[in-house]
């Protein structure tokens, strides 16, 4: 990724204020997400894995995370950070999620 170009991904990059997605959904969005912006394939769960349908919500809250750090470790600066803010999950300037954690 280039992170000259870091601050147009500001923002939600998956809003489920609604709750209109379920967290297999979650997990194959933030998947894609993260093979688009540079996140090593062999290093992502499997397409399979993001489509589980077992022990479901500990599976998928899993994979959240392992799939947030990811994106925190390969594409992100400094000044941003790959978070859940509320219902959304996306990349956000520092100081807003440590001003919302205050």
């Amino acid at each position: 990724m280039d992170k000259t170009n870091i601050k147009k991904y500001i923002g939600a990059w998956i809003d489920n204020n609604d709750g209109a997605y379920s967290h297999i959904d979650i997990s194959q969005k933030m998947r894609q997400m993260a093979l688009e912006l540079g996140v090593p394939q062999s290093k992502l769960p499997t397409e399979e894995e993001c489509s589980f349908a077992g022990d479901f919500l500990e599976h998928h809250n899993e994979i959240h995370r392992e799939i947030e750090e990811l994106l925190n470790e390969y594409c992100t600066t400094d000044l941003t950070c790959w978070t859940w803010n509320e219902y959304a999950f996306g990349l956000w300037y520092t100081w807003v999620v440590n001003e919302e954690l205050a």
